[in-house]
């Protein structure tokens, strides 16, 4: 079983390659619509998923209420609108529908002045 395990673990690593990114230590940048946000209720954030223009993909994100940084028009609970900011990596979101039983997330929104998050008006 043990041996059966191994070899899958080792054939997804040869046939499923990862691409590998250069990353700064300060903060990761980002930028498009906002998909969906919710509240982190335990821990005192949102969760916030971005689809990224860049990369082209959903980027799940943690704005951190004393931590992370606000700009501009501060509709970062609506979906659909337009953002642009920085995120450190590692984030953690703790909803109080799932019992405070915490997920983890791509990043946190960074703090000002570093960046931050701003949006575009509606």
């Amino acid at each position: 079983m043990k041996f059966n395990i191994l070899i899958l673990f080792i054939l997804l690593i040869i046939v499923l390659p990862t691409k590998t990114y250069a990353i700064s230590p300060i903060s990761m940048p980002f930028g498009g619509p906002i998909l969906a946000s919710y509240e982190c209720s335990c821990n005192g954030g949102w969760f916030i998923l971005v689809f990224d223009q860049k990369t082209k993909m959903p980027v799940p994100l943690t704005f951190q209420f004393g931590l992370s940084g606000l700009r501009a028009n501060y509709n970062i609970f609506t979906p659909s609108v337009q953002t642009l900011g920085s995120y450190s990596i590692g984030g953690w979101c703790s909803p109080a529908s799932t019992g405070c039983n915490g997920f983890p997330t791509q990043g946190t929104i960074t703090p000002l002045p570093i960046s931050g998050i701003g949006t575009g008006g509606i």
